[in-house]
């Protein structure tokens, strides 16, 4: 069995000062004691918004896949499209690509 997480980082890391490697090592664990206890293969989809700043979306992505440990499977940009171009995010799919995805 195989399980996929969708992960945002962007409310409890910038709008509550969360900490991304905290809680990326905390998923992490969990994706271990499913894989122990059930037989569950899991992996992290990353995902962004699209109406904070890019800036931010890449300083965040730097930090999780400095952190990630080779669970991040997938990446996108959510939320309201009509904020501004996808464009705006290039340097993290290309931070993401560079990363192995």
């Amino acid at each position: 069995m195989y399980c996929e997480t969708r992960f945002s980082p962007v409310r409890p890391v910038l709008d509550r000062d969360m900490d991304v490697g905290g809680l990326i090592v905390a998923m992490g664990a969990a994706g271990k004691r499913a894989q122990a206890g059930f037989g569950i293969d899991s992996g992290v989809i990353l995902s962004l918004s699209q109406t904070r700043d890019p800036g931010d979306s890449r300083d965040l992505t730097a930090e999780i896949l400095r952190v990630m440990d080779g669970n991040l499977v997938g990446f996108d940009i959510a939320d309201d499209e009509s904020v501004g171009p996808a464009t705006a995010f290039m340097e993290v799919f290309e931070m993401v690509a560079a990363g192995g995805l």
